[in-house]
């Protein structure tokens, strides 16, 4: 369990959803999560959520809490379609994301909540040694590459940045849909990013109207000094210019 290992002693940063360590290598269903411990919860019960099951984005409970940047004008998300009933081993802050209880979708009428609040934590969120780890306990991952929606990608981008702790390697800013590729070796890093902004790519979390012809411009921060026989990461701007066709 190298990765374990890192976690706890290389400041190392781990984000886990849904059903990840409760099978064995073979597909054989456990008792328990095979990273039980690095989680700090204990697996429950399986359940399918309804459709109208949502979580709540505790805003005024952690405020300015890093999972929900971006989600300020959001109270209420999509959940996913599966969750996991856990257990908490482990002592957890406040929770930025809670289960909203499912609610009938027909008729009219009857479509509104008729539980505003709960404490049942939907991600936790720890510090162990010198790592973090993040466990959300239904199928975001799944649910994001299915129905693409925004505030997932930004729950998954948050749920990142907060594990890892340290500045990107390489961040891509512009209009479009670009592909980034970062190589690093004991002195050299490097990035590197392709265009693929087409009409096909304006779905889901893509909505972006851009000029038929325009030169583009991208933005890759990187750099790689030797100090010590080893690799020491800062910024570098690299300029990649491109042209973005959309009709």
């Amino acid at each position: 369990m190298r990765a374990v290992a890192i976690v706890r002693r290389e400041s190392g940063g781990l984000v886990v959803t849904h059903e990840t360590s409760l099978c064995d290598e073979w597909g054989v269903r456990r008792k328990d999560f095979g990273l039980a411990d690095l989680l700090g919860v204990r697996f429950r019960a399986h359940r399918r959520a309804d459709a109208q099951c949502v979580s709540s984005t505790e805003h005024d409970r952690v405020p300015g809490h890093p999972l929900l940047v971006g989600l300020e004008d959001a109270p209420r998300i999509i959940h996913g379609v599966t969750r996991l009933d856990v257990t908490p081993s482990a002592s957890f802050a406040a929770p930025p994301i809670t289960l909203i209880p499912s609610y009938p979708d027909l008729p009219m009428e009857k479509v509104f909540m008729r539980t505003a609040k709960t404490d049942v934590a939907q991600v936790f969120l720890r510090e162990v040694g010198a790592g973090r780890v993040l466990y959300f306990p239904w199928d975001i991952d799944r649910t994001f590459w299915e129905i693409l929606d925004v505030d997932h990608g930004k729950l998954l981008r948050n749920a990142v940045a907060w594990a890892t702790n340290e500045p990107a390697v390489v961040t891509v800013k512009g209009p479009g849909v670009s592909r980034c590729h970062s190589v690093a070796s004991e002195v050299v890093a490097h990035g590197a990013s392709r265009d693929l902004t087409n009409p096909m790519m304006m779905k889901g979390p893509i909505r972006e109207v851009i000029s038929c012809w325009r030169a583009g411009r991208s933005r890759a921060h990187a750099q790689c000094s030797r100090e010590r026989g080893s690799a020491t990461r800062g910024r570098t701007r690299l300029g990649v210019s491109a042209k973005r066709r959309v009709c």
